[in-house]
């Protein structure tokens, strides 16, 4: 049996479809929607929802009464899973239920995996999913030994690294004391938790990015587009994770990706609020290494 924790917040447009996709899973399981007090009619979707799909037997509906954040959301919906396995997926996205079911089996069946990391379709509203978001550079990534993995999540992972791409054994999640309450970022800080306890060499993850476990929706209000509420959320759990000597290079090759970004974007405003800090941090040397190594990666990735 599997917990499946859904994160709501706003997203009345989008809720209805989320739990259609997850409603449509053929396995045992308990269905968590946690609603973080949104301001629009979410709420009443969910319910005329679950009432639709006669799923009030093995769905529970948490309103909170204030607006606490994504990672509050993602430990109450640990506390609450009762099943072996949990999944997390936002209200936005969407569950890709064959996919879902191979990676499902996939951790079922190695006794060993304490989390199994699938692949997502980058997926745009109306429109026919063509393109993924785990490619050469994450293959890459976990191709490496344990001592390189634990090293390279700090001074240069791919991104990103994903929730609703993943089905995790709950005690796990547990063991590693579940989501920093003290960090706003969900999913990256996790991942180092993870990485750093477990082992993929001794096949205690797997990674499947042949196995497509979710639909990743973009829209305008996509956290990710506000560059400079991101690098925010980048640069406190890298100050906390970080170990001394990898930090440098660690915020350096972040400040380098944003800045990247943001002139790209045409948002000046943040470039050059990324390269105030830059300077203040006294970083320019090894930042402006990691511009020209970043720069390099795209373009070999276009030729791609």
């Amino acid at each position: 049996m599997i917990s499946i924790v859904i994160l709501s917040y706003n997203h009345e447009k989008y809720i209805a479809e989320t739990l259609e996709s997850v409603y449509q899973l053929n396995i045992p399981k308990e269905v968590i929607v946690i609603d973080d007090c949104s301001k629009d009619s979410s709420l009443d979707v969910i319910r005329n929802n679950v009432t639709k799909h006669d799923a009030s037997m093995y769905t529970k509906i948490i309103a909170k009464e204030t607006n606490r954040g994504l990672v509050d959301s993602l430990n109450s919906g640990l506390e609450m899973a009762n099943s072996e396995f949990v999944y997390f997926i936002a209200s936005d996205d969407l569950v890709d239920s064959e996919g879902f079911n191979l990676l499902y089996d996939e951790l079922c069946d190695h006794d060993s995996a304490q989390f199994a990391m699938g692949n997502a379709w980058v997926y745009y509203t109306g429109h026919k999913p063509t393109d993924v978001v785990y490619k050469k550079q994450h293959d890459i990534f976990f191709s490496s030994d344990d001592d390189s993995l634990r090293k390279t999540i700090f001074t240069n992972f791919p991104k990103p690294l994903l929730l609703q791409g993943t089905i995790f054994r709950t005690q796990a999640l547990k063991d590693v004391g579940g989501w920093d309450k003290t960090l706003v970022w969900d999913d990256y800080p996790m991942f180092v938790k993870l990485f750093q306890s477990f082992s993929f060499s001794k096949k205690e993850f797997l990674f499947r990015n042949d196995f497509i476990v979710s639909k990743y929706r973009q829209h305008d209000s996509n956290a990710y587009k506000n560059f400079s509420k991101q690098l925010n959320m980048v640069e406190e759990a890298i100050k906390k994770l970080a170990p001394s000597d990898l930090y440098n290079t660690a915020i350096s090759r972040q400040y380098a990706f944003y800045l990247l970004l943001a002139v790209k974007s045409g948002d000046y405003k943040t470039a050059k609020y990324i390269v105030r800090k830059i300077f203040r941090q006294k970083i320019l040397l090894s930042t402006m290494f990691y511009v020209n190594a970043e720069i390099i990666q795209w373009i070999h990735r276009k030729r791609k």
